[in-house]
C-alpha cells in the first residue's frame, strides 16, 4: 500500500472515531509516516476535499494543527461519487483495497464486500485475457455498486 493510501486510511479512521472530526498536527503525522508535512498537505488537498464532502481548518505555527470535517454524510451521494471516480481498469489488490475503504466509510457491508471481492476475483475472471481483465473488472465492479444505490 502506498504512503498516501496509509495516510488517508489514517485519517478515516480517526474521522471514524471522532464522530466525522479529526484534529491532528501535521509535523507529528510527517514524523509518524516518515514523510514531509508536504505530503500530508497533499493527501489532504487531493482527497479531503469540499467535493469529496470535507472541510479542513488549519493553523500553521508550532502550536498549529488540522482540522478535517465530514460535512456529509449521505451515504448515497457518497457511494455516487466514489463509483464515478473509479479508474477504467482496477487490478484484483486494487479492488480489495477499494473494498475496506468502502467499509471503513461504511458505504457497503461486509456480506457484500466478500460478494464483490468475488464477482471480482483473478479467479473468476481468469478466462478474460489480461489486457481486458482489469478493464472488465472494474466495470463490473462500477455495476455492482451501482446497483447497492438502487
Amino acid at each position: 500500500m502506498k504512503r498516501s493510501d496509509r495516510i488517508s486510511d489514517y485519517i478515516l479512521a480517526a474521522l471514524s472515531a471522532g464522530g466525522g472530526i479529526a484534529e491532528m498536527q501535521r509535523g507529528a503525522m510527517a514524523r509518524e509516516f516518515g514523510c514531509v508535512p508536504s505530503q500530508i498537505t497533499y493527501v489532504l488537498e487531493t482527497r479531503f476535499t469540499p467535493e469529496n464532502g470535507y472541510q479542513i481548518e488549519t493553523r500553521r505555527g508550532g502550536g498549529g494543527y488540522i482540522r478535517i470535517i465530514r460535512v456529509r454524510d449521505d451515504p448515497e451521494q457518497q457511494l455516487a461519487e466514489f463509483i464515478a471516480s473509479l479508474p477504467g481498469a482496477l487490478s484484483e489488490p486494487d479492488v480489495l483495497h477499494l473494498l475496506e475503504r468502502l467499509e471503513t466509510f461504511s458505504l457497503i457491508t461486509e456480506r457484500e464486500a466478500r460478494l464483490l471481492s468475488a464477482c471480482c476475483s483473478d479467479a473468476l475472471l481468469e478466462p478474460i485475457p489480461q489486457p481486458h481483465r482489469d478493464r472488465h473488472r472494474a466495470r463490473t465492479f462500477a455495476n455492482a455498486l451501482h446497483r447497492l444505490t438502487v
